[in-house]
């Protein structure tokens, strides 16, 4: 795969030897090899720590990495502050997951790292080429059924605001989202039907694997409605709504 990677960008490549020194000046041990990746050493480090009977940690937010999850080794993301270990990755339906960039995804498929992806939306599938690697998409959207735009805003500034400047903000938000919302429905038929034209074929999920994701969902909701009480919070305040407006979502439109 790496025949394919393009040369590092013009405004990083500068920087290696910036992190070389750095790493030099805080007295850090460190190994480099010639045509190999952190990762290729790091998985043969990893091997070799195994065999001498101990466990390994893998400081990393590199998701390609969680290929070398096991009952042994186990990744800590440093930006999320999460370790990930075999019971994490392990889903409830037995799929190994990865959180990837969309043009990581290509990266991770090449090296065998994962078999299928959950995207976007279809003209997001086809900008990005995944009509070139993927056969089949399937609809309707399960693990991302809709976009959520927000502009997050510290309440004590947002209250020392004056009304006109609140109203600006207001009124540039619901500008902004209805611009999106409308333009994003309206080019989907174009997306899918480029996708066709690349060979993509387009697959509906039956009623009971729905059901059965919707059943999923709701265990893993309330799991981590345990163990997070902020998410505790804004799901309760989510379903709650959801089920307010089921009395009408389930009535009002042809399915």
């Amino acid at each position: 795969y790496k025949a394919n990677r393009a040369e590092a960008p013009d405004d990083l490549a500068p920087q290696f030897e910036y992190i070389r020194k750095s790493v030099k000046a805080f007295n850090l041990p460190s190994i480099e090899l010639l045509n190999y990746e952190a990762d290729d050493l790091i998985a043969t480090y990893s091997k070799k720590i195994i065999e001498a009977g101990a466990k390994v940690t893998v400081i990393s937010s590199d998701k390609d990495l969680m290929q070398l999850v096991s009952n042994k080794i186990r990744l800590f993301d440093p930006m999320k502050s999460k370790v990930i270990g075999e019971k994490e990755v392990l889903e409830k339906f037995g799929v190994i997951t990865h959180s990837l960039g969309p043009r990581d995804i290509f990266t991770a498929l090449e090296k065998g790292v994962i078999d299928s992806a959950e995207f976007s939306k279809p003209s997001d599938d086809h900008y990005f080429g995944f009509h070139k690697y993927f056969k089949y998409n399937y609809f309707p959207s399960w693990i991302q059924p809709h976009l959520v735009h927000e502009l997050i805003v510290n309440k004590q500034k947002w209250d020392g605001l004056s009304h006109s400047a609140k109203l600006i903000i207001r009124t540039s938000c619901e500008s902004s989202l209805l611009s999106i919302m409308v333009n994003s429905e309206s080019n989907q038929p174009q997306g899918m039907r480029q996708l066709k034209q690349g060979g993509t074929e387009f697959v509906t999920l039956r009623d009971s694997e729905l059901k059965k994701l919707r059943k999923a969902w709701h265990e893993v909701a309330e799991e981590e409605s345990a163990k997070d009480p902020l998410f505790a919070e804004v799901y309760k305040s989510y379903k709650s709504f959801r089920d307010q407006y089921a009395i009408w979502g389930e009535r009002a439109y042809l399915k």
